[in-house]
């Protein structure tokens, strides 16, 4: 009994005078009582208290009556409050380890450093770390993914080279994930690798959380191809593996990569979980056939019970979107019983404003107002993006309003939004405002400059493009936006040197800046320049044969023209609208009356049958123009919208330019009604 009172602290020791017996079986009181008894009681006690509150408050009284509290216990206690996000309460814990003696203790450090993070109070966080006299690797790791998780991404990284420094200390597999993510969310591909290298150096390259999440960085880093290398290596792949892949492919709009990942995995036997199945949707809807996949993949996610799930729900209504069916997305929007939640209004705003229906997206966002859901950011900017795309500059300034008084943060995306709408507006004395006070990005400077343009400010578009480029690099949207300046200004020299520099950086081949440079040359009537950016074009889409194949026809080159339009469909692209209307144009201006109704015939059977009136009117001008007056007569009556009057108008106006006073007079009577 002796030996045992000493090795376990409950008896003084051994004295040098035995105490009588009755003295030494005398009852203790209960603050004497053994460490494991003492911590029986102390569970009892918890497990009675009603909630987290009581619980602390338990501790709390035991500790001023100095009963020593072990530290599983405390550590329990601090988990609840990461768990629940309750930084007062974190608070008292950490009071409550200072209180008992156990501030210096690493193991409670490092989790009051998580407890702090989670609360987000970095600064609180960062204080722990620096008053715990020893380090180990678990504070280390704690205190970066606290900086790298609550955005101070550079103090993360130094704080990781300050780790590397210290002899006894070497980073684990989750340090290397806190750093890496860290390098993500900047992002910043050279840390990235860098930290890579350690990780490799460090043996640690097989780490399956590790390969998860530099296969995020990759991607999110927009180095696909790194992020793949690492994909293939990995034997056996998780559910997390997968998905991120997916995500990373449908992320940079690779949608068909991402949906060939999503037939691997099924094909491995991986069933799919609901962050799969949001990945795949985002990808479909940038993918090749992006209406049937996105049918196909709700299918699937009704038979796998996924389809109750909200944020899938935000998803499906997304894609449907994105995909151009806003009848499917309308659909699943009416399906959501719960319409309390933020997602799936921004979903469908977003939808709408996508396809240009502004007026639907702007009364989904009064009646998101009027049931008590307060917006956010994606949805502020999608209404934004609704008052660009209706003119309605007064709602702009009131949402700008909005935004303000409820402390927003301007100076982000966010105010990007607001300078592009002011712009798209043409409010210019606006557009400038913003300007000055925003951190100016490519994205910022691009917006001004476009401004500029809209408004017909040609040359202030171009001095602020030079000015720009002493402070960041132009994008393909810049360089098109300058060019539509430089042919306002019929500035063909100015033209050139800005296709030089935009060549310099690489841009050449990008589709927006190909179709814009073949445009802009076709109109200043240098259709070799023209030609020679379409035969470098790596990636021909529609847009750049459609402005190849306008420029051949404005400049006179119709069996070019002809040519082009035959290669373009021999490519595998469909005409679209805007296609036709270039195409029936020019036979227009040819008198190609076969050519043209051929054409119009074969494009527009099962495909825009039920719009497009500008087509119809074009085809009724060639008619005229080439003397079928009946035919013309006949296909405005058989016109989806009969009644439109700029139809009847062309005809009638043809009607007096070749003499027709009978029919004239017959189509008066339309343009009356």
């Amino acid at each position: 009994m002796l030996d045992y009172g000493c090795t376990t602290g409950i008896l003084p020791g051994l004295r040098s005078k035995m105490l009588p017996c009755g003295q030494l079986f005398k009852p203790k009181r209960k603050n004497n009582l053994k460490p494991w008894m003492q911590n029986e009681d102390i569970s009892r006690k918890l497990y009675k208290a009603e909630d987290l509150h009581s619980a602390i408050n338990v501790i709390d009284h035991l500790v001023d009556q100095h009963i020593q509290v072990s530290t599983n216990i405390l550590y329990r206690l601090l988990q609840e409050c990461t768990v629940k996000k309750v930084l007062v309460l974190g608070r008292k814990v950490h009071n409550i380890i200072k209180r008992s003696g156990q501030i210096h203790n690493t193991f409670l450090g490092s989790h009051v450093i998580r407890m702090f993070t989670e609360c987000g109070s970095l600064s609180e966080a960062r204080k722990v770390f620096d008053t715990l006299p020893n380090h180990t690797v678990y504070t280390y790791t704690a205190v970066i993914s606290a900086h790298a998780k609550l955005g101070h991404v550079e103090e993360a990284v130094q704080l990781f080279k300050k780790m590397q420094q210290c002899e006894n200390i070497c980073p684990n597999a989750y340090t290397f994930v806190a750093i890496v993510k860290a390098c993500g969310s900047i992002p910043d591909l050279m840390k990235g690798r860098l930290v890579h290298s350690f990780a490799v150096e460090s043996f640690l390259e097989s780490d399956m959380h590790l390969c998860n999440t530099l296969i995020d960085m990759y991607a999110k880093c927009n180095s696909l191809k790194d992020a793949f290398i690492i994909f293939d290596r990995i034997v056996h792949r998780s559910l997390v593996t997968w998905n991120s892949m997916i995500a990373g492919y449908a992320q940079h709009g690779h949608g068909d990569k991402a949906m060939h990942i999503f037939q691997c995995m099924l094909q491995n036997g991986e069933p799919p979980d609901k962050v799969t199945f949001i990945g795949a949707l985002k990808a479909s809807s940038v993918a090749q056939q992006s209406y049937a996949l996105c049918r196909q993949l709700h299918t699937f996610i009704v038979e796998m019970g996924y389809d109750k799930d909200e944020f899938v729900q935000s998803s499906i209504i997304d894609g449907y979107g994105k995909c151009g069916d806003l009848v499917g997305a309308w659909k699943e929007f009416d399906c959501v019983q719960d319409k309390s939640i933020l997602t799936i209004w921004n979903a469908m705003i977003t939808g709408c404003c996508s396809q240009g229906c502004f007026e639907d997206g702007f009364h989904l966002f009064v009646i998101m107002q009027d049931s008590n859901i307060i917006p956010d950011v994606v949805t502020l900017m999608s209404i934004l993006k609704a008052c660009a795309g209706l003119d309605a500059l007064d709602d702009g300034r009131i949402i700008h309003v909005f935004i303000v008084e409820h402390l927003y943060d301007v100076k982000s995306q966010l105010g990007n939004a607001i300078l592009d709408m002011y712009a798209k507006c043409k409010s210019v004395f606006d557009a400038a405002k913003v300007f000055e006070i925003l951190q100016k990005d490519v994205v910022t400077w691009t917006a001004m400059i476009g401004a500029y343009v809209s408004s017909g400010n040609d040359t202030l578009a171009l001095q602020h493009f030079q000015h720009m480029q002493e402070h960041v690099e132009p994008n393909e949207i810049t360089y098109t936006n300058v060019l539509k300046a430089c042919f306002s200004l019929a500035s063909i020299e100015d033209a050139k040197l800005i296709h030089s520099a935009a060549v310099s950086r690489g841009l050449e081949t990008e589709t927006l800046l190909g179709g814009a440079l073949v445009d802009l040359y076709s109109k200043c009537g240098s259709i070799e320049d023209a030609s020679n950016v379409f035969a470098n074009s790596s990636k021909r889409t529609l847009v750049i044969w459609s402005s190849m194949f306008a420029g051949f026809a404005m400049n006179g080159h119709h069996g070019l023209a002809w040519k082009c339009f035959q290669d373009m469909q021999s490519d595998g692209f469909q005409p679209d609208c805007i296609t036709v209307l270039c195409l029936l144009s020019a036979c227009s201006q040819w008198g190609s009356i076969e050519e043209g109704l051929k054409n119009f015939e074969s494009t527009f059977q099962g495909h825009f049958a039920d719009s497009w009136m500008e087509h119809y009117t074009c085809l009724l001008d060639l008619l005229v123009k080439a003397g079928f007056p009946k035919e013309a007569k006949g296909l405005v009556k058989t016109m989806p919208s009969p009644s439109d009057s700029i139809a009847w108008m062309t005809f009638l106006h043809n009607c007096q330019i070749y003499g027709d006073a009978e029919r004239a007079y017959k189509c008066f009577g339309h343009v009356g009604r």
